[in-house]
């Protein structure tokens, strides 16, 4: 599921619709693995994938001291955080640099009043209906904003809107949807925001989805390069970028496979001689971070973290 076989198949031959297929399958003739069968329940039950109530959605913002209030309002644009960022006590600060760049940059902005899963897991483990079911309500809530936008730091909740809910509803959305790294790219252009310089040996990793599924390579490099004092690429970069193992369900299904896949990526991206290495994936830079714990060799890092650190006070 991270699109490389779609990348590079000379049969143009759309492995990743294949495996989806059968995981409904699986699903179906009750064989899914009980882990991912337990996603689909706590999503139904809680409004996440963890088991959490979902009041615990907005800790982060009391844990981090963001000086926001959590309440649906009407804004031309609303901050759709995603689960992991939520709940994941290490990436607590992607919505915490998220929301103080949003602020710098005078950003008209809210939250979704009770913010629920994209979604987006539920496709990848095959429960289509399901899926389609919480598009409905996600748009609905977005729509009853009338915001002009929607943005979010995770590739997985940006495909969720951007693709996979006009596919499955059949209509148009009425709202824009823009991953982070994309919003940062006109705040930059536009010069709504303004950072010091960043001296050091930076490198970027690709998210799967961000990459090779949406086609957003350059925003987050422009930014980069706007300001970090020496910018370098990986060998294994772009549509060749190879993937950190945590997307696809992998680390739910196969967790050894996804911290070998974790430390195989870790080595490319220290091979540059970066000392940081930034990303624009929760998931990602969780993976990855994991990984380096281990390994050591480099700092891992969200886009939005850098840019949030580097903001001109």
């Amino acid at each position: 599921m991270c699109y490389k076989c779609l990348e590079r198949c000379p049969k143009d031959v759309n492995i990743p619709y294949v495996v989806c297929a059968l995981r409904d399958l699986a699903i179906r003739k009750g064989v899914a693995p009980k882990n991912v069968v337990a996603l689909k329940e706590n999503i139904d039950a809680y409004g996440n994938p963890y088991g959490l109530d979902n009041s615990l959605r907005w800790d982060w913002v009391n844990y981090t001291g963001a000086k926001v209030k959590v309440e649906g309002g009407g804004a031309e644009t609303v901050y759709f955080v995603g689960c992991l960022s939520s709940y994941m006590g290490r990436l607590q600060e992607i919505p915490y640099a998220i929301s103080l760049i949003l602020d710098k940059a005078g950003e008209d902005w809210t939250f979704l009043n009770e913010e629920l899963c994209c979604g987006h897991p539920l496709l990848l483990a095959g429960f289509i209906n399901e899926f389609k079911e919480l598009a409905a309500r996600n748009v609905k809530a977005v729509e009853d904003i009338e915001a002009k936008r929607l943005v979010t730091g995770c590739p997985g909740c940006t495909v969720a809107f951007r693709k996979e809910y006009p596919e499955i509803l059949g209509r148009k959305l009425s709202f824009e949807v823009l991953h982070f790294s994309e919003l940062l790219n006109r705040y930059v252009k536009q010069r709504r925001i303004r950072l010091r310089r960043f001296i050091s040996r930076v490198t970027y990793h690709d998210p799967c989805e961000l990459s090779r599924l949406l086609n957003v390579f350059e925003d987050p490099r422009i930014v980069l390069r706007g300001f970090v004092s020496r910018f370098v690429e990986c060998r294994e970069s772009l549509t060749n970028s190879n993937c950190c193992g945590a997307g696809g369900l992998v680390k739910l299904s196969d967790p050894q496979l996804s911290d070998s896949l974790a430390k195989m990526r870790l080595g490319e991206l220290i091979d540059t001689g970066a000392e940081v290495c930034v990303t624009a994936c929760p998931a990602c830079k969780l993976n990855l971070s994991e990984a380096a714990l281990e390994l050591g060799g480099i700092q891992i890092m969200d886009l939005s973290e850098l840019v949030s650190q580097q903001l001109s006070r």
